[in-house]
């Protein structure tokens, strides 16, 4: 009887073990850059998507503030060294007024209202805004190498554009929308062949990114911090796992070593008690064959026996029948065929079992 065990050295499981640990650390690294990038693009589209809205709210002031005035026909204000009446309105009536009171007024066309609030607003806030033609009148109004390619956009039917570009030196999000031409509008740009529905140009806002960027250079950090940390604390835990599993790979093989040190002693016990109850089955049967051959030569013996007492009384029962005939006495007679029967009985019995396999008895019954 063989007892086996499959039993692998403890380096393979070590090595299996560094493995996983190595995968397991390696997963986790990834996940970490793939959240981060994650979280930094997001962030970014995030800044970028705030600032747009920053935009808009002033685009849509603007407008707001725009549409007014055309609905208005513009807005008389006092003449003064910083609200010169309008050259580029000298077509219009009535550009200039006096009151009663004698105080001058000069007319302020929607796009020149809007140029002051837009000069003034990125004073307060550092938010440029301008109004910009390809048939400007004021040549302040002239769009740059930007400007024009997105109002050429717009002919094509564009909605909207923008993008972020450096101004001075500062990143900025400069976005524009265009212009439509509203009835109010043909008071002053009729003679350029504008008609309603036209595209007459856009009006742009550039909103500084500078301060968004902060922002995001502090949302970055806290998000680099967070992973550092989950990543740093992940690592320990997989160490520690890692560690516990090489502890139970050591408490178990050395289950395994008591195991197969006790399977070894009891398959040496085994094999010992194999050897001795082989060598005493092997004396058990030397023994045996003793005995038969012991038993072999009494029963030689004894069927030798039986022959030669069967003669000797086939030897007596002759006698007494050579007697008999010697003697006249009926008595005597009488009393030696008498004799010479029961010899020739126990000769007939010797006889039997000199010719039977079986010595131990005789069925008597044959003879009575």
């Amino acid at each position: 009887m063989t007892i086996s065990t499959n039993r692998k050295p403890p380096t393979q499981h070590f090595t299996a073990l560094y493995i996983y640990l190595a995968i397991s650390i390696v997963v986790l690294i990834s996940m970490i850059i793939i959240s981060f990038l994650w979280n930094y693009f997001n962030e970014r589209d995030q800044i970028l998507l705030l600032a747009k809205k920053e935009a808009l709210t002033n685009f849509n002031k603007d407008i707001a503030l725009r549409y007014w005035a055309t609905e208005h026909g513009g807005v008389y204000v006092p003449a003064s060294a910083q609200t010169p009446p309008n050259p580029y309105l000298s077509r219009v009536q009535e550009r200039d007024i006096i009151t009663p009171s004698d105080r001058k007024l000069t007319l302020m066309n929607p796009a020149y209202m809007i140029r002051q609030v837009m000069e003034g607003y990125e004073k307060l806030y550092g938010v440029k805004g301008r109004i910009t033609s390809l048939k400007y009148l004021n040549p302040k109004n002239a769009p740059d190498s930007w400007e024009q390619q997105a109002l050429a956009d717009f002919e094509k039917g564009v909605k909207e554009v923008f993008e972020i570009i450096n101004i001075s030196g500062k990143p900025h999000l400069r976005l524009i929308r265009p212009l439509i031409t509203k009835e109010g509008c043909l008071k002053c740009h009729r003679h350029q062949g504008y008609q309603v529905g036209d595209v007459r140009g856009g009006i742009g806002v550039s909103v500084p990114l500078s301060s968004y960027y902060e922002i995001e250079q502090e949302a970055i950090y806290r998000i680099i911090v967070y992973h550092g940390i989950f990543g740093f604390l992940g690592i320990i835990v997989i160490v520690l796992i890692a560690l516990q599993s090489k502890k139970k790979i050591i408490t178990r093989k050395e289950s395994e070593n008591e195991v197969y040190k006790i399977n070894s002693e009891l398959e040496q016990r085994v094999e010992e008690r194999t050897t001795e109850l082989t060598k005493k089955i092997h004396e058990h049967e030397q023994a045996e064959d003793q005995i038969k051959a012991n038993l072999k030569e009494k029963e030689t013996l004894l069927q030798e026996i039986h022959h030669r007492v069967k003669n000797n009384m086939t030897v007596i029962s002759s006698l007494l029948k050579l007697q008999m005939g010697s003697i006249d006495n009926e008595i005597a007679k009488e009393a030696l065929q008498d004799s010479q029967n029961r010899v020739q009985s126990m000769s007939m019995i010797h006889e039997t079992l000199y010719r039977s396999d079986n010595l131990a008895d005789i069925d008597l019954a044959t003879y009575l």
